[in-house]
């Protein structure tokens, strides 16, 4: 993993950022095993993290860190299926990092909303998939306690009326994964 984070963090060009995306947003049969999906997800955060608000995929036109951004999110969203409590856990991660890293603007309640809340919500009212289901639970949790504990104001007074409705809509409450 360290060693992975040293080239990302080595090569920032957008032309690296295209090959980054490419191979960590497929799936393979080698990614099967947990340890190579939880790192699959830990590095997606990283790039997040290494290009920040430069995140600007080339293979968009125009380019638009939304759609990157959004990208970034599906992929460690499939992930969310993984059975499997670290894998789960690198996504809440991930989820956060891209959050702080990546978002320019953090009183854009409507675009946050879309980016990161929608997404969950849509997987834990979707409930065909209770895996699934536990691991955005976990991570919406993360994402509240990031936004509490930064304390962004304006973000928990939006989101605390939404979650409380979700969670009593969905009856998923948040799972402790650490267990």
């Amino acid at each position: 993993m360290m060693r992975c984070q040293e080239i990302i963090t080595a090569n920032t060009e957008q032309k690296h950022l295209r090959l980054y995306l490419s191979q960590l947003c497929v799936q393979t049969n080698v990614l099967r095993i947990t340890r190579n999906r939880e790192l699959q997800v830990l590095l997606l955060g990283h790039v997040a993290n290494t290009y920040k608000t430069s995140l600007l995929d080339p293979i968009d036109k125009p380019a638009s860190i939304f759609k990157s951004i959004a990208r970034i999110l599906d992929q460690i969203c499939t992930h969310m299926k993984e059975n499997s409590a670290l894998v789960q856990q690198a996504c809440g991660k991930s989820f956060v990092e891209v959050f702080e890293s990546c978002t320019p603007n953090k009183d854009e309640k409507k675009y946050i909303s879309l980016l990161f809340y929608e997404r969950l919500d849509s997987i834990i009212v979707g409930g065909s998939d209770k895996v699934a289901q536990k691991a955005a639970c976990f991570s919406l949790s993360q994402f509240v306690k990031h936004i509490i504990d930064q304390e962004y104001t304006t973000l928990v007074e939006y989101f605390c009326p939404k979650i409380v409705g979700l969670f009593i809509r969905s009856r998923c409450f948040h799972f402790d994964l650490t267990r």
